[in-house]
């Protein structure tokens, strides 16, 4: 697996870690900080909203990447890459 993207919010969706790996984020250096947070962004998006339709853990698709989410006290998780 290419790993894209390590994310980490909390349930307000306040970025708390964000990692970037090869598979992708190359094309970002011109583009800089905006289009990681779009990302984020993007990303937070398909597992919140947390409460009332609570989403402990779950799978979507962004793009080409596959991305999975797990949840850890008051922490969400998200993990973002291909099969490759």
């Amino acid at each position: 697996m290419v790993v894209h993207s390590i994310i980490i919010t909390n349930f307000s969706g306040v970025l708390l870690l964000s990692r970037y790996y090869a598979g992708g984020c190359e094309a970002w250096d011109g583009e800089g900080a905006a289009c990681r947070a779009a990302w984020e962004r993007r990303v937070w998006g398909l597992a919140a909203p947390w409460s009332g339709n609570s989403r402990p853990e779950g799978e979507g698709i962004l793009d080409q990447w596959t991305v999975v989410w797990r949840t850890q006290g008051e922490f969400a998780i998200f993990l973002a890459g291909d099969d490759e």
